[in-house]
């Protein structure tokens, strides 16, 4: 994450920003990918209905209940996974064609959601951290989360970080949690310089180079990636591997990070993606991720984002980006953002994301009551190429003067209800979701009441929200 990078100028340390050549180009591209759109409506599997599952025993109260940043089924077998759309350059469905079944049902599920008039709402760290508790171990509260305590529902994909991970936490029940209720998984990972274990912001002996074969560092990042590996292939739930969402080198056309513009060059970059993803899937038969390419601020890093830097098709199942902006300016930056990047993705074939994104710093300083909703679902869905994003996650609940998810009485907790109401956000119990084959796959793994009762079934959203809880927006809703 580097949303403390708001502003920039368009050359910065030597590295010149390009601004992305979009337009008319960009129309063009839409157009002519609507046919890639049809296809996958047309191939799409027959959606079966996901049966009620158990009440969770223990649901957190009602109401309110560190790293923090200045500068977070029956089970299918393989040959009854549903068709996929493959890229545009290669015969395979997905990066790995070996990819289990589960796997392939939630790149099919989340191009699906490419199609609905919603989008998947995440939350990084969401029920690993809160504004009043955090690094909850073993207590089994896997279902707690500011999401939760503020709509009454949960987020559809729920984020984790591989750095912490790696440093000794342990996230596996809390996103086995997640997926045996039928949540997504997403992992990124802010990998610490491999040479000299500093942060991912350090850039000493060249790591980009450092990491491939015969390269100091090579051991190193390799043991990394055993590791990740590991957890990958035992991340299991009644015998079924969790699908992974894996957000790799995330905001590479930025000059932050040890991988970005200022230490890496375009063919390094290319290189040490294609390597790590060789190597995991590979060498080590990690055949459960999706990989989600997220370059930083398109509309200002068009070239590196999508042409010097990116692997290539066979190489990335998700195009995605990040993006942090100011509260007054983000409405029409992430609207010139999608129509850089949902062109390209629709293009090339590929599901399309907002990988990590919010107000810049946190939205504990707006002031917008209505923001959520005004400033930030309603325009993408109103937008010819936002609406066709599978998910946004948005970042870490950290502490109470540091959050991206607001809770009842906070100024924009108004804004947040309303986007959760309105058919323009897609929940963890939304019937639109769980009509999805993965869903249906994944919740179906549930055993011994850890199963959530979603209660859809009211409109296209799960009504948890109080009777009395009526807003502006509910003629959407309803």
């Amino acid at each position: 994450m580097s949303y403390q990078q708001v502003e920039m100028n368009t050359t910065m340390d030597g590295v010149e920003a390009t601004s992305q050549p979009m337009g008319r180009k960009a129309i063009a591209a839409l157009i002519a990918g609507a046919a890639v759109f049809a296809t996958v409506g047309a191939v799409a599997s027959t959606r079966s209905s996901a049966s009620t599952s158990q009440l969770d025993a223990t649901p957190p109260p009602a109401g309110v209940n560190q790293r923090g940043m200045d500068t977070t089924k029956s089970r299918g077998d393989d040959d009854q996974a549903p068709v996929l759309l493959g890229s545009s350059s290669s015969e395979t469905l997905l990066v790995d064609s070996d990819a289990d079944s589960v796997t392939k049902s939630l790149y099919q599920s989340l191009q699906d959601m490419s199609l609905e008039s919603g989008i998947m709402f995440g939350h990084q760290m969401s029920n690993w951290n809160s504004q009043s508790w955090t690094h909850p171990k073993d207590d089994g509260k896997y279902s707690s989360s500011d999401v939760h305590t503020s709509t009454g529902d949960w987020p559809a994909v729920f984020g984790f970080n591989f750095l912490d991970q790696l440093d000794g936490e342990s996230f596996a029940e809390h996103a086995k949690w997640v997926f045996q209720n039928g949540g997504v998984v997403n992992f990124y990972w802010e990998a610490k310089n491999p040479t000299n274990n500093a942060d991912s912001y350090n850039s000493n002996n060249d790591p980009i180079t450092a990491i491939m074969p015969g390269g100091s560092a090579n051991d190193q990042w390799l043991e990394w990636l055993d590791d990740i590996a590991t957890f990958a292939k035992d991340l299991k739930v009644d015998g079924v591997q969790v699908p992974i969402v894996f957000r790799l080198f995330h905001e590479m056309s930025g000059f932050w990070f040890w991988w970005g513009t200022k230490s890496a060059s375009g063919s390094e970059f290319k290189a040490a993606w294609k390597y790590t993803v060789e190597y995991l899937r590979d060498t080590k038969d990690v055949h459960n991720l999706i990989y989600a390419y997220a370059p930083a601020k398109p509309t200002l890093f068009y070239n590196e984002s999508f042409d010097s830097c990116y692997p290539g098709d066979d190489y990335v199942d998700i195009i995605s980006w990040d993006r942090y902006d100011l509260d007054t300016t983000y409405r029409q930056t992430i609207l010139d953002d999608c129509d850089a990047v949902v062109p390209f993705a629709i293009e090339h074939g590929k599901v399309v994301a907002l990988g990590e994104t919010g107000v810049a710093g946190g939205v504990q300083d707006t002031t917008d009551p209505e923001w959520f909703y005004e400033q930030q679902y309603k325009p993408m869905l109103q937008s010819d190429t936002c609406k066709y994003l599978s998910y946004a996650l948005t970042y870490t609940n950290y502490k109470a003067s540091e959050y991206w998810v607001p809770l009842p009485g906070q100024t924009t907790y108004p804004g947040f209800l309303d986007m959760y109401k309105s058919k323009d956000s897609i929940f963890l119990g939304d019937a639109r979701w769980q009509s999805t084959e993965y869903y249906r796959l994944s919740n179906g793994t549930y055993t011994e009441g850890e199963g959530l009762d979603m209660k859809n079934g009211y409109s296209n959203k799960a009504k948890f929200f109080p009777a009395s809880e009526v807003g502006e927006h509910d003629d959407l809703y309803n």
